[in-house]
C-alpha cells in the first residue's frame, strides 16, 4: 500500500474564486424579464378589469376596484425587484469550472465543475431568439433536472462556450474508455 496522507488544509492556501472577475449577462436581457412580465401583467390586469365589470352588476360584490389597484402594487414591486435582481447576475468560464453569482436579498454563488456535468443543453425562446441570447444549462452526475442556468447570454458566445464544455467532457469521457480498457485488458491477463 502506497503511503497514504491526509494533511490537514490550510484554507489561505485554497484558491480565492472571490477574487475573480465575473462577467455580467447581456444587457438585452433585462428586455425579455420586462416582455414577460408585461405578458403576465396584462392577463392579470384583463381579469382584474373582468372582476370591475363584473362587480359593477352584481352589487354583493364588495371590492369593485381594488383589484386593480393591488396589481398595479404588487406587479410595480415585482418589476422593481427584478430589476435590481438581474443586475447582479454574474458568470464566468474557467479552465474547469464555470461560476454563476445572483441574488439581491441573499447572495448565491454556484460553481459547478466540467468533470461532473453529464451534459449541456442551450435553449432558445420565441424571444430570446429575437433578441439574439440563450441561455445555457448544465446538468450534472445524479440528477435529472437543471443544475445550474445561465440566462442572456449571447447566442454566438452561449454556443462557444457550449462547444468548450463538450470539447472537456468527450475529452474526459476518452480518458475514461482508455481507463476501462486497459483495466480490461490487464484483468483478462
Amino acid at each position: 500500500m502506497e503511503n497514504f496522507q491526509n494533511e490537514p488544509l490550510n484554507i489561505f492556501q485554497l484558491p480565492q474564486f472571490e477574487n475573480i472577475t465575473l462577467n455580467k449577462v447581456s444587457d438585452k436581457y433585462i428586455n425579455i424579464l420586462h416582455i414577460n412580465m408585461f405578458i403576465v401583467f396584462f392577463i392579470v390586469l384583463l381579469l382584474s378589469i373582468g372582476y370591475y365589470i363584473v362587480s359593477i352588476f352584481k352589487e354583493k360584490l364588495i371590492f369593485k376596484f381594488w383589484p386593480i389597484i393591488i396589481v398595479f402594487i404588487v406587479f410595480g414591486s415585482i418589476y422593481l425587484f427584478q430589476f435590481f435582481y438581474f443586475k447582479t447576475r454574474r458568470f464566468v468560464f474557467r479552465n474547469h469550472d464555470v461560476i454563476y453569482k445572483r441574488g439581491l436579498l441573499s447572495e448565491t454563488t454556484t460553481i459547478v465543475p466540467f468533470n461532473k456535468m453529464q451534459h449541456i443543453a442551450l435553449n432558445q425562446g420565441w424571444i430570446s431568439r429575437i433578441y439574439g441570447l440563450a441561455d445555457l444549462e448544465f446538468y450534472t452526475a445524479g440528477g435529472g433536472s437543471v443544475d445550474m442556468s445561465i440566462s442572456g447570454l449571447k447566442k454566438e458566445d452561449a454556443e462557444k462556450y457550449q462547444v468548450y464544455v463538450l470539447s472537456f467532457l468527450n475529452q474526459n469521457e476518452d480518458k475514461d474508455l482508455e481507463v476501462n480498457l486497459k483495466t480490461k485488458d490487464e484483468s483478462a491477463i
